[in-house]
């Protein structure tokens, strides 16, 4: 349940819902919406085909003027409880500060106080602990690192504010385990750190940084009851992605990418059918296949990262941005910002592929037409019903919320 806030110099968007609908699609995983969910049919894309059918995503939730924030909201990313939908933003008519909605009685309603951080967030994610959400987020201008909840009335810290300084541009990813909460962030000299909070105050694991130099682009998540830590470690030459793990008493790797890399973003770590996965984009250009890689999905057998089909066969490699990943019931998807499906190279289209395990090849599960440049795609399923939800911002600086 982890999802990233923004980066520094995005813009300013409005999440956005849109009204009544219908359509269908081959692909794996159930169509259509929960009770008090509308949508609009979004028209025929001539790049859709096979796997796949833009009308069958609708619109999650209506609002007044069908907006699911009343004004602008920066990078807005998704998690999902019991079937209840959160969303996490920035808040711009709050001073950037946070806001958490969630989906109520066909509605977005506020969880808590708009804007209800100290100060504006630099990054920022969202973890569901049952019913209860848990935000982890970096002030844009302390580089404090905060930890709250929701305790049902109003957002309240978890340990001290500003406990520890992190490294502005940095990922952060928030884990509950049987009550305990962790946290993995970079500090200001890029050394990772996976703390826990023991009810008083917050302590690295086993005391330690998980590494002291040159962590980026990281994901946590717990496997089997342990942690696990992914990330790109570019303390070696070239840089490899690393999976590493706490067992109680110490760090060990576990496994490393046979992909060497110059760069990662956004990776993300999850679970299913007691499989651990791995997924992030890679911009590193590599000599052997003479191509770009673009969105990676390894997943843990034994000690060994294998690809999830033919690396480097999702996409166009480098003609694709704001890659996202998710898997239900053991079947990868993977969303994105195709370039290449657009000659200007503008507009940009959402993309969304699945692995299909009877041909071993990713498939097109759904796409949008192209009206406008699309950002900031992110994509999460919901685990108690395999429907796959999609957000992203169109060139209006609209981010919509979809569910398929």
């Amino acid at each position: 349940m982890r999802m990233n806030g923004r980066l520094p110099g995005l813009l300013a968007v409005c999440l956005l819902s849109v009204a009544a609908c219908g359509g269908g699609s081959s692909a794996p995983g159930p169509v259509g919406g929960n009770s008090g969910q509308q949508g609009q049919l979004l028209g025929a894309d001539a790049a859709v085909s096979g796997g796949g059918d833009a009308s069958g995503w609708i619109a999650v939730g209506t609002n007044d003027a069908g907006a699911i924030a009343p004004n602008a909201a920066s990078y807005g990313r998704l998690s999902i409880a019991a079937g209840v939908p959160y969303a996490i933003f920035s808040d711009g008519s709050n001073s950037s500060k946070l806001t958490v909605m969630k989906l109520s009685g066909g509605k977005w309603t506020n969880v808590g106080l708009a804007g209800f951080t100290g100060e504006a967030a630099y990054t920022y994610t969202l973890y569901l602990d049952g019913s209860t959400p848990y935000v982890a987020y970096v002030g844009e201008s302390s580089y404090g690192l905060n930890v709250m909840k929701f305790n049902g009335s109003a957002w309240v810290l978890v340990g001290t504010a500003n406990f520890a300084t992190a490294y502005y541009y940095g990922a952060l990813s928030l884990l509950v385990v049987n009550g305990t909460v962790y946290i993995a962030f970079a500090d200001k000299n890029e050394s990772l750190h996976v703390m826990a909070f023991n009810g008083t105050a917050w302590a690295d694991l086993g005391g330690v940084p998980v590494s002291t130099t040159y962590a980026y682009n990281f994901a946590a998540t717990v496997f089997n009851n342990a942690v696990y830590v992914a990330y790109n470690d570019e303390s070696t030459s070239p840089a490899v992605m690393k999976l590493v793990m706490w067992n109680g008493a110490a760090w060990s790797v576990v496994a490393t990418s046979t992909y060497t890399i110059d760069d990662s973003w956004d990776p993300v770590l999850t679970v299913s059918n007691n499989t651990l996965y791995l997924i992030y984009y890679n911009s590193s250009y590599d000599s052997t296949t003479g191509v770009t890689c673009g969105p990676i999905v390894y997943l843990l057998s034994g000690n060994t990262l294998v690809s999830v089909g033919k690396l480097c066969s999702i996409s166009n490699g480098d003609d694709v941005e704001y890659v996202s990943g998710t898997v239900y019931n053991g079947v990868p998807y993977v969303a994105f910002d195709d370039e290449s499906r657009d000659s200007d190279p503008e507009p940009r289209a959402a993309t969304v592929k699945y692995f299909d395990a009877t041909t071993s090849t990713w498939q097109l599960f759904a796409g949008y037409p192209n009206p406008c440049d699309i950002e900031n795609t992110f994509i999460f399923a919901d685990q108690s019903t395999g429907q796959i939800y999609l957000t992203y911002q169109d060139c209006n600086y609209n981010m919509t919320v979809q569910v398929h």
